[in-house]
């Protein structure tokens, strides 16, 4: 078995080479590792090549400015490896003892692999609750236990994909859409049919202050609308728009908390488009959810927004 690692790469120079040396340092396991430089300006791409030097199992691809979804697909359409995994060129991986565990759920032949996330705050840790996956009938019944359990990954990079099984599920990512790891996840959740867990905590997730609250934008909330209609479009089994509903509510109420990184030229039609998809309020189990439906209910749309967004201002910031 060989292991694909696809790094997209734009401007992070100075946390490339502690990720990159994270992954190309491991033992046990035949890891090939793909640098897709998105045209940095930084001296990234430099580094990139330098690295592609030191290290032989190391492969760059410089590509024009398109954005982390294109540069995945670049991953995944030139990936050499049996199985694939994306890390994000700030984060790393924790050192992998022992690779035992993950190759006999790779000749398995599972299709998606879940592992376990530590999360880092300027310098101190904190383990995620491990994920469990339990048995359930349909998998929509697991995707929406997991919700409930705000265990459900978001993130295309706390898992091994296999590769074979991305491509002929058509499993890129779509170009120029933020947040492209939503409508990813739930395209995948729908296309799997053998889905497994190992009992590892594997990737390091770098929070930076500021980093959420700075980063959301009106383009963003374009995009959300973007998720949130093409989904509600979709003719799903029952089971399934029941489980996607719940997923977009939570997704839904991340844009109530990131509202004020809107521009404020933009709000008043960010609003608008919020109140179109504030539907989804009523589909969700979480709590976060449960407290903006009350909100709605008690103090209406408008009061609703402020107050989840003020939370959001201070819980992010």
């Amino acid at each position: 078995m060989k292991l694909s690692i696809i790094i997209p790469v734009f401007n992070t120079f100075h946390y490339l080479r502690a990720c990159v040396q994270s992954v190309c340092e491991q033992s046990g396991m035949e890891i090939e590792v793909l640098l897709i430089d998105d045209a940095s300006d930084d001296g990234s791409g430099d580094l990139c090549d330098k690295l592609a030097n030191e290290y032989p199992n190391i492969r760059v691809f410089h590509t024009e400015k398109g954005g982390l979804s294109v540069a995945r697909n670049v991953g995944i359409k030139n990936a050499q490896g049996d199985y694939v995994a994306f890390l994000d060129s700030d984060d790393c991986w924790l050192p992998i003892h022992d690779w035992s565990q993950i190759m006999v759920k790779m000749q398995e032949q599972n299709e998606v692999i879940f592992f376990d996330v530590v999360h880092k705050y300027e310098g101190s840790l904190q383990f995620q609750k491990p994920l469990r996956l339990f048995s359930h009938t349909s998998r929509s019944d697991l995707f929406t236990t997991l919700i409930a359990q705000n265990q459900l990954h978001t993130s295309a990079c706390f898992q091994f994909l296999q590769r074979k099984f991305l491509i002929d599920n058509d499993l890129f990512f779509k170009p120029n859409l933020y947040s492209e790891d939503i409508d990813w996840t739930l395209r995948l959740w729908q296309s799997a049919e053998s889905m497994a867990k190992i009992d590892k905590y594997i990737y390091v997730y770098c929070h930076r202050k500021g980093s959420i609250s700075t980063s959301f934008s009106f383009k963003n909330l374009l995009s959300y609308d973007w998720i949130f209609t093409t989904w509600k479009q979709k003719k799903l089994s029952n089971a399934w728009q029941k489980a996607t509903f719940m997923y977009l509510a939570n997704m839904f109420v991340s844009c109530l908390y990131l509202f004020y990184g809107v521009e404020i030229r933009h709000r008043q039609e960010a609003k608008r488009i919020l109140r179109t998809h504030s539907d989804l309020l009523q589909y969700g189990i979480t709590p976060k959810v449960k407290r903006a439906r009350g909100l709605q209910r008690c103090l209406g749309f408008s009061a609703m927004v402020q107050i989840m967004a003020l939370y959001g201002y201070f819980r992010y910031l």
